[in-house]
């Protein structure tokens, strides 16, 4: 499924990260796509050493790097970050994933099950990434979001309405204007009527 999302996108002089790169295939794939800068991580040193001499193996140049998602803190502004990792690694890395983009750039995830969608999705729209494609197969799913183009400026709803079932709240969201849909940590999908 994530060749599928890379195969679909135009990655012509983008600047591409894999987080949990192993072999590399999705680096190398991205590179051949086009891409100007691929950078792939992996916590184990015989996966980078293995990316590496794959890499080599198919005529192209990529970056690799033995770390964890700290590493992201050094890059910054990708068009595309690519993670095929487990749900757990996904949902606990999201911010530095949501950080390393530029705004408007997208993220592909994979890696669990259908069933686990709703639960990234929260966390993705808590980092102001917005749901784009999705796709399944026998029960595994893979996403795209996108980091919201507009202006991430910090407002408070004065009054929302919760739309199943009825209840008013006050919150603090970043990137909303009004009328936005917007699920909040509680589950429950709100339409936002005032915001400032």
């Amino acid at each position: 499924m994530m060749l599928r999302l890379i195969l679909d996108s135009d990655m012509t002089g983008s600047k591409v990260i894999d987080m949990g790169t192993g072999t590399a295939i999705l680096a190398i794939l991205a590179k051949m796509r086009g891409a100007d800068k691929v950078t792939g991580i992996d916590i184990e040193q015989d996966a980078t050493d293995n990316a590496l001499e794959n890499a080599r193996l198919n005529n192209v140049e990529i970056e690799v790097h033995t770390g964890d998602a700290r590493l992201l803190d050094n890059l910054r502004d990708a068009d595309y970050l690519l993670a095929n990792i487990n749900r757990n690694v996904l949902l606990g890395d999201m911010a530095s994933y949501a950080a390393s983009v530029k705004s408007g750039g997208r993220i592909f995830l994979s890696g669990f099950y259908e069933a686990d969608v709703p639960m990234l999705l929260e966390e993705a729209l808590h980092h102001g990434l917005e749901s784009g494609r999705r796709l399944s197969d026998n029960g595994w799913a893979a996403l795209e979001v996108i980091k919201n183009s507009r202006a991430t400026v910090k407002k408070t709803i004065i009054g929302c309405k919760r739309l199943y079932p009825a209840a008013y709240t006050r919150q603090s969201i970043v990137g909303i204007t009004a009328g936005d849909d917007v699920l909040l940590c509680s589950g429950g999908y709100f339409n936002i009527l005032y915001a400032k």
